[in-house]
């Protein structure tokens, strides 16, 4: 069955006295980025926005997909099909491919489309059923020549495709773009436009916020809707539009493109009078109302399964007496609905947990910075302090230089953890970002397959590292010693992996790869490694018990010379510190308290695990308002 025939629900937006006010701290200055405006936007057409930077292109994309508009900054009547739009039941038969492409990059366009159909087809759906899906996809836009080619290697063109190809599996009625041909050639703009007007044909809602047309392209849009200082100055058949403007007073000359054109209007390059076009589209509006709808739940609008066919106006009628009926509606604060608990996935919790580890476990697992250059820079970094760090641990002599041995055992290990991940985890938070907000999954689930696809690599490459250095180092062959030590180094860098990705979450690469540094800097200071902590002031006594790096150190210190490990030998005639006991002492560290010290990492750790994930929740909370 192909994609077209699976298609059978029509959907008409339309809205009226929409207002949407910009976020400021002082209410009675907001300004209004959405101005009142009304309009619609027919099922089998494909719906191009136009107007200048800043006349509330995206905002107005943002507010009818449901993205934006929170509290009381979003006021006016949204319908679908003539009813008050449920933002629950929307969601679900909606979908917002954004400009900003954000997608895995290490995985191929067969694994992407795959993983796509897996979250939005039913679990019922076969394996093989998935899989014609997934040939049919590629083969409508025009990608079947590159499924086995990995994201990262695709054109400009390409990766609009198939970021268009993902949220096209479960067929949604409703689809919109945020300037889906932004930065792409004129061949590349080409082929995703026609792609779209071919989605728009096939019975689809397509919105297209496009910023500046060709003409070419400007034919393949059925229906125009034209801003300007957040109002509608036309919204109608692109046909229709240079008519409309020039029985209002804009003549367009001859042979002049219609896009650029209306933009010079909506800039006021033509005439700064634009009031007479904002009430002809607010007088044409309310003409046509009603035009669009179904009159009853159970009304359904068939289409051909020939995409070909171009689909005409909506024009559902009464049985009685063939006459258009109208759904009346009242004034509503659309944020009622903003509250309600959106269903994800048509797939179970567990399945939705199944598919996030298992393609955050193969990114892992291909992502060379991640985990092929990690884990061979503990091994090269181990053996270098291994060398450097000769059988220190065997000599009393050179207990000092054990005892800085240790310290870079920390150090290096939280480091090597937590910069690869603020590296690489913002590029997947925008990834998440922009599944959870097309329902794919929930944060939940997607939180804990993330944590736990993690661990393998936070427990091999601290393994490994501590394999390599603890035996060149000479440090004492006691089993439950070695595991006490292993044990700091895998919290340590379960703890640098999660300060990462809590940052990472919110912060942009440039911007994380300074923060982490920066705020790990007070922690080193107030370790114990640099000033004894009987040493510091009062108030910064207390402070280091804020400091985790204080927890690690000292429990890695006693893992290496506490609970009464045996006198060193000696290879000089004197050795202050052959009794380890009194080193100990000397550095203000208090013996047989590992488990302690355990227990204050473990809830730093529990500490950044709850950032990370109200990190996440925050990024959603932001990308609504």
């Amino acid at each position: 069955m192909s994609t077209a025939a699976l298609y059978h629900k029509s959907v008409t937006i339309e809205f009226e006295d929409l207002y949407y006010l910009a976020p400021s701290n002082n209410k009675s200055d907001q300004k209004a980025l959405l101005n009142g405006i009304s309009g619609r936007f027919r099922s089998g057409h494909l719906s191009g926005i136009l107007g200048p930077s800043g006349a509330g292109k995206t905002s107005l994309l943002n507010v009818l997909s449901g993205f934006k508009g929170s509290g009381s900054r979003v006021k006016g009547k949204i319908l679908v099909n003539g009813r008050l739009r449920s933002l629950q039941e929307f969601r679900k038969q909606s979908c917002y491919i954004r400009q900003e492409l954000s997608m895995l990059q290490l995985l191929t366009v067969k694994e992407t489309l795959n993983i796509a159909a897996c979250f939005k087809l039913s679990s019922k759906t076969s394996k093989s059923q998935r899989a014609r899906v997934v040939d049919e996809v590629a083969g409508i836009l025009g990608l079947e020549g590159a499924k086995n080619t990995q994201v990262r290697y695709l054109s400009g063109g390409e990766k609009k495709r198939l970021s268009i190809g993902v949220e096209l599996m479960n067929n949604p009625p409703v689809m919109f773009f945020d300037e889906p041909i932004s930065g792409l050639d004129s061949s590349a703009s080409l082929q995703v436009m026609t792609h779209l007007h071919n989605l728009a044909e096939s019975g689809r809602t397509v919105l297209v916020i496009i910023h500046q047309p060709s003409s070419r392209l400007f034919e393949l849009i059925d229906d125009i809707y034209l801003l300007s200082s957040g109002k509608c100055l036309y919204n109608g058949p692109s046909n229709d539009l240079v008519t409309t403007l020039s029985t209002c007073g804009f003549r367009c000359p001859q042979y002049y493109n219609r896009s650029d054109f209306a933009i010079e209007v909506a800039c006021g390059e033509r005439g700064e009078d634009l009031e007479s076009l904002i009430n002809e589209a607010e007088r044409q509006f309310k003409q046509r109302q009603g035009e669009f709808y179904c009159d009853s739940p159970e009304s359904q609008c068939n289409f051909s399964e020939d995409t070909s066919e171009h689909m005409a106006m909506l024009i559902c009628k009464e049985e009685s007496d063939s006459r258009i009926k109208y759904i009346q509606h009242e004034e509503i604060d659309i944020d009622k609905h903003t509250n309600k608990m959106i269903e994800y996935s048509p797939i179970s919790n567990l399945q939705q947990f199944y598919l996030l580890y298992k393609r955050c476990t193969l990114c892992n697992n291909r992502d060379y910075q991640l985990s092929h250059l990690r884990i061979a820079t503990h091994i090269v970094i181990s053996i270098l302090l291994g060398l450097m760090y000769y059988d220190f641990g065997k000599d009393a002599d050179k207990v000092i230089g054990n005892f800085s041995f240790v310290f870079f055992n920390i150090l290096f290990i939280f480091f090597a953890s937590a910069m690869p991940t603020i590296l690489t985890f913002p590029v997947e938070a925008n990834v998440f970002l922009q599944e959870h907000l097309n329902n794919w999954y929930s944060l939940p689930v997607y939180y804990l397959a993330k944590i736990l696809s993690d661990l393998p690599l936070q427990i091999i490459c601290p393994s490994l590292f501590l394999i390599i250095g603890y035996n060149l180092t000479g440090q004492p062959l006691e089993y439950y010693r070695f595991f006490m030590l292993w044990l700091v180094c895998v919290l340590v860098a379960i703890l640098g992996q999660t300060l990462g990705s809590a940052l990472g979450a919110i912060l942009d690469v440039q911007l994380g790869v300074f923060v982490v540094p920066a705020s790990s800097i007070p922690m080193f200071l107030l370790s114990g490694y640099f000033q004894r902590p009987k040493d510091l002031t009062i108030g910064f006594q207390y402070l280091s018990y804020l400091s985790y790096f204080k927890y690690a150190f000292e429990a890695a210190i006693l893992s290496v010379f506490g609970y009464n490990r045996e006198r060193l030998p000696c290879s000089q005639p004197y050795c202050h510190y052959r009794s380890l006991s009194k080193f100990i002492d000397d550095i203000g560290v208090d013996d047989f308290c590992y488990w302690e010290k355990i227990n204050a990492l473990v809830l730093w750790i529990f500490i950044l695990q709850i950032s990370l994930f109200c990190s996440l929740k925050w990024k959603i909370h932001k990308s609504k308002k």
